[in-house]
């Protein structure tokens, strides 16, 4: 087995989640026949970089009825908002049609927040699932539906602005990626690249960001080398609190010298081989912690259900099916499954075939415990559901350590 980036043989597996369904494969029925695919994780000894071997193809993981759609979450339209006003500010107020590419640009929650600045004479959003797309559209963003690579870029160029958030976990061909990147960069333009921080996923115990979705899983290290291989550097890092911990990046041109390199990216660096990153020894034990949390979370969930309460889930999400399946839990332990998104209410969980189910029946229901599976924003989802404490439902997150509050 050979590094998809650098092309070095892999000898070092960090888990092997044996087999799991594709995290957002919803099915219609209960007794729907499903595929489980091999998730086992390895790392490049090489450039370091945290990878899923055994692919699913990107065109089977983001089909048509794909069910995400980031304008749900309320932190993350604050995040996006806040994201536009600091990124023009710094680097666009006094500039001149400025022209904004961003890649994956979901139901258009981030680039409606450019739409009201009068220096920018172009907007366009590039996002592979229609039914995101056409929300985008609906909100008058220019949205082309299709994957971005480099063969794409070739007729979309000089943009002043590139956004990729929360995208470069999901791209097989990162290189190819990246060199599309370059390719749409203007010389003195500025691309900017967030994803969930690895050091997160080791020294936290993220494991449920583990899915077959992401592809890579990355380091400051690890993705350095391949912007540096194709012809970008980075000139700013930020740690930024959406995913659960993770980083974004400033990056430029290797010749454009408009912008100097922070003392940021160095510490960021720093820190990580500080850390040994680098190193095999980094990633010893993370297996073993992985099953002491799930063994610990299941046995909390038993214990509820032999005093006969009621367990539901809140929000069906990727990292939560990873946990559910890795636990093998089944509508027996948790009934049902609550989630604000149309699109996946009235069909049922990968794997487990618990029903998901609108929000407004959790009043009806009365659970006396909800388990919040997008502990990431556990605060924004427990003042929503407040009302529940008049029956004294608690609530339950297992990350980042097992709490019922």
């Amino acid at each position: 087995m050979k590094c998809k980036s650098c092309k070095k043989n892999l000898s070092y597996t960090l888990i092997d989640l044996i087999s799991s369904p594709i995290a957002n494969s919803y099915s219609n029925h209960k007794y729907e026949i499903q595929k489980w695919y091999p998730l086992k994780i390895m790392i490049c000894s090489d450039c370091w970089l945290v990878q899923v071997v055994n692919n699913v193809s990107e065109r089977e993981i983001f089909k048509d009825n794909y069910p995400y759609f980031s304008s749900i979450s309320k932190s993350l339209l604050e995040h996006s908002k806040l994201y536009c006003e600091k990124v023009y500010k710094r680097f666009f107020k006094y500039e001149k049609n400025i022209k904004i590419l961003e890649i994956a640009s979901n139901d258009g929650y981030l680039l409606q927040y450019f739409k009201n600045k009068k220096n920018i004479s172009k907007i366009l959003g590039i996002e592979p699932t229609p039914q995101a797309a056409k929300l985008a559209k609906k909100k008058n963003i220019n949205t082309i539906c299709k994957f971005f690579s480099y063969k794409f870029s070739k007729n979309y160029k000089n943009f002043d602005l590139i956004i990729a958030n929360n995208v470069i976990a999901h791209i097989p061909d990162i290189n190819d990626f990246v060199k599309g990147i370059k390719n749409s960069l203007s010389p003195k333009g500025v691309a900017t690249i967030e994803f969930q921080y690895l050091v997160n996923l080791i020294k936290k115990n993220q494991f449920d960001n583990i899915y077959h979705e992401h592809f890579f899983y990355y380091s400051m290290i690890s993705i350095n080398k391949i912007l540096e291989r194709n012809g970008l550097k980075i000139f700013d890092v930020e740690n930024i609190n959406t995913q659960g911990g993770s980083l974004r990046l400033f990056i430029k041109h290797k010749k454009n010298i408009k912008f100097l390199i922070t003392n940021n990216v160095n510490k960021v660096m720093k820190n990580e081989l500080d850390l040994g990153v680098n190193s095999t020894k980094f990633y010893k034990n993370f297996a073993q912690k992985v099953y002491s949390k799930k063994n610990s979370f299941l046995k909390l969930l038993l214990k509820i259900k032999e005093k006969n309460k009621i367990i539901i889930g809140y929000g069906a999400a990727a990292k939560g099916n990873t946990m559910i399946n890795l636990c093998g839990i089944k509508n027996d332990l948790i009934n049902y499954v609550v989630d604000k998104n149309s699109y996946k209410q009235k069909k049922f969980l990968p794997g487990s075939c618990i029903p998901i189910i609108s929000d407004n029946m959790i009043k009806k229901i009365k659970p006396d415990y909800i388990v919040i599976f997008p502990w990431n924003i556990a605060d924004e989802i427990s003042k929503s559901l407040s009302y529940s404490r008049k029956w004294n439902c608690k609530f339950i997150v297992y990350q980042p350590n097992i709490k019922i509050f």
